[in-house]
């Protein structure tokens, strides 16, 4: 992971690769899904690492707690 690189949550990583935030409409996460959406019109294009990687912190986009599988992600 590069100094420049983003963490993220499975559930950004996958809301952000398909244009669907739909996940975050189950957990009451409203305020998390405006997050995750605000961090790709600040990012812009950035390229998702396909393969989960054990991650600690938190999650670039949401800001939620990361514990174990997360993806790493570049900006472009």
């Amino acid at each position: 992971m590069s100094d420049n690189s983003y963490k993220l949550c499975h559930r950004c990583a996958t809301a952000i690769t398909n244009d669907d935030y739909s996940a975050f409409d189950f957990d009451n996460a409203e305020k998390a899904k405006e997050k995750a959406i605000d961090f790709v019109e600040k990012a812009g294009l950035i390229v998702i690492d396909v393969d989960e990687t054990d991650l600690r912190g938190s999650c670039d986009a949401c800001g939620e707690d990361i514990d174990g599988p997360g993806h790493t992600a570049e900006p472009q």
